[in-house]
């Protein structure tokens, strides 16, 4: 409802803070002690591009330059992108990103929040190792040893009423698929905790 509310509002970059602030004020209603800012990461000359989303740990030393922050990727627990529609370019772009961030921090999750997806649900899932059963009517996990094309990646939740899920990568390494609906309550989860 709240990207239909805002797809009358015409200023595409007033569109998008719109329902980036939104995401962030249903995390702050719902997880206690969150921090949610924006701005870039810093990593051993490394700077990452604007990020819609980051939470830091608890203690973290941030360097607020008006609304934006820039901030030591050793103290980000979490990078998130809000994508009013998603595209496989958002993807490959924020896998790069979070790729350079791990490389001294492997700890840092990274990840993508969309409204909507702009193109086949099943096109970005393939990429995680899933495929569509047509039999089954939905979506199967592919068997065996699966290399993912973007394996830096740890979330992509989608809010599309159409194509709701959130896709998480596990303790191994592999991607979970979980599309029980209404995924809000399981969106919230991944912010527990998360200044720690």
């Amino acid at each position: 409802m709240q990207y239909d509310i805002s797809e009358c509002i015409t200023h595409a970059l007033t569109k998008g803070e719109i329902r980036e602030d939104f995401i962030k004020k249903v995390i702050k209603e719902n997880i206690q002690n969150v921090i949610t800012l924006k701005g870039i990461v810093v990593s051993n000359g490394f700077q990452s591009p604007q990020i819609d989303l980051i939470i830091p740990r608890r203690n973290a030393i941030l360097n607020q330059l008006g609304e934006q922050n820039i901030i030591n990727v050793n103290d980000v627990k979490y990078i998130f992108e809000i994508k009013s529609n998603l595209k496989m370019e958002h993807i490959k772009k924020l896998n790069e990103t979070v790729n350079n961030l791990k490389k001294e921090n492997p700890n840092i999750k990274g990840g993508i929040i969309c409204y909507k997806i702009e193109c086949l649900e099943k096109y970005i899932l393939k990429h995680f190792g899933y495929y569509y059963d047509n039999d089954l009517e939905s979506f199967q996990k592919n068997e065996g040893n699966i290399k993912y094309k973007y394996a830096d990646i740890d979330y992509i939740i989608s809010f599309d009423e159409e194509k709701e899920f959130i896709l998480s990568k596990d303790i191994l390494g592999d991607f979970i698929l979980n599309k029980k609906v209404p995924i809000l309550n399981n969106f919230l989860m991944i912010f527990n905790n998360s200044g720690e």
